[in-house]
């Protein structure tokens, strides 16, 4: 019997190497699709491939080569700060193209290639509640709750449930790029002191994943209690 399959897309850094990493722990058989090659030597039971999820026919390519799809997660990305006069149409268009029409060419060419009862994770952030600087980042992750939620509701009568991971500030690729001064406010802020570890956005992650999940249409905030109102310290 072959392992089953799980895609995640960037999958080569950060979350979803992680998730890539966990996901082969569980047994899955992974590929990890992303628009640059590996850096670094992948876990066994990880494959990459070149795709850009905002392409089609790039993705229907590398999702041809693995068949069959048990689970299919969303967590290409991408992060800039842009003082609210200060973003333009084209920065608008980068973060909708990754984020929702990403997910949604994502999200239909593997559930085309899922059997009934596949799963679907799509990587969202806390900042879809609102965060200074981002509007542009806000608003394109709040559209990818609204199309979680909505692929939940069209994909039920399929049995594939699609839920989404919101993390709180990740210390990944993206917020190494800050100055340290930013990095260490960002720590500040998060209740538990310190940028969260992407092995515990992975862990949430894969445990949306499971086959025997019965979450469905759900946002799952990653972030040690601050969308709740608990404050650091």
């Amino acid at each position: 019997m072959s392992a089953p399959i799980a895609v995640v897309t960037g999958g080569i850094r950060g979350i979803g190497a992680a998730a890539a990493a966990l996901l082969v722990a569980d047994g899955y058989e992974v590929l990890a699709l992303d628009r640059t090659d590996p850096k670094d030597a992948l876990p066994k039971g990880v494959r990459a491939a070149k795709a850009d999820v905002c392409d089609r026919a790039s993705m229907a390519a590398a999702l041809d080569s693995v068949g069959k799809i048990d689970v299919f997660v969303h967590c290409a990305g991408s992060y800039t700060i842009r003082p609210f006069f200060e973003i333009t149409e084209a920065d608008v268009r980068a973060m909708c193209d990754v984020h929702i029409l990403g997910a949604i060419i994502g999200g239909q060419e593997s559930a085309k290639r899922m059997n009934d009862g596949g799963r679907i994770v799509n990587v969202v952030s806390r900042g879809y509640l609102g965060m200074p600087n981002a509007a542009h980042y806000v608003a394109a992750k709040a559209g990818l709750v609204g199309l979680t939620r909505a692929m939940a509701i069209d994909l039920a009568p399929r049995k594939i449930r699609v839920n989404a991971v919101a993390p709180g500030a990740v210390d990944t690729d993206m917020t190494r790029v800050q100055p340290e001064e930013v990095r260490a406010r960002m720590a500040k802020a998060e209740p538990l002191g310190r940028l969260i570890d992407p092995q515990t956005i992975a862990a949430s992650i894969a445990f949306l994943a499971r086959p025997d999940t019965y979450i469905n249409g759900h946002i799952l905030v990653v972030d040690g209690g601050r969308a709740a109102g608990i404050m650091p310290g």
